[in-house]
Parts: C-alpha cells; sequence; structure tokens
C-alpha cells in the first residue's frame, strides 16, 4: 500500500465532486467528510505538540512527541475509514 501526502496541510483534502467509480457511484458521496475533517484537527494537534516539545525539557518532550504519534495515528485511522483514496491519505508517524 503506498500512502503519500503533505503533513503541514491546512485544510482538510478534498475530492473533486466530479468523479465517478466505474460502478456510477459518486466518490464523494463515499467519503465520510467529519471523518477527514477530525483527523486534520487531530493532525494540527500533534503539529502543535512536536512544536512546543522543541521549547522544553528532555523528559517532557519526549511524553509531547509520543503523544503526537498517538494522535497522527489515530488521524490515519481516520483517513483510511473514511473512504479516501490511498493517494490522499497522510502516512503516520
Amino acid at each position: 500500500m503506498r500512502l503519500t501526502g503533505n503533513h503541514t496541510t491546512k485544510h482538510p483534502r478534498t475530492i473533486s465532486s466530479n468523479r465517478t467509480l466505474a460502478a456510477g457511484f459518486d466518490l464523494d458521496s463515499m467519503i465520510d467528510q467529519k471523518m477527514v475533517a477530525e483527523a486534520q484537527q487531530l493532525r494540527e494537534r500533534a503539529l502543535g505538540l512536536r512544536e512546543q516539545a522543541d521549547h522544553l525539557d528532555s523528559f517532557l518532550a519526549t511524553s509531547y512527541r509520543r503523544r503526537a504519534s498517538e494522535l497522527q495515528l489515530e488521524a490515519w485511522l481516520l483517513e483510511v475509514r473514511s473512504g479516501l483514496p490511498e493517494s490522499l491519505i497522510h502516512t503516520a508517524a
């Protein structure tokens, strides 16, 4: 499985509304945009924790980075479950 994506995107990724699958299903109707938006919020929280970790002592910084990794994994799972195509799913940390 090939996963790609920009980890610093500020807005949830969306799919063009004119894309349809071979079976005639509208791809947009199959993607849960709430899950995508929630995943983006989790990624932004993770990014904030990683930025804060750079200014903390090493013990606390490790905890912040660990939590950021957990949030990124949760975001990845949400994107997978949302129905996003693999090419639009961000990789987990």
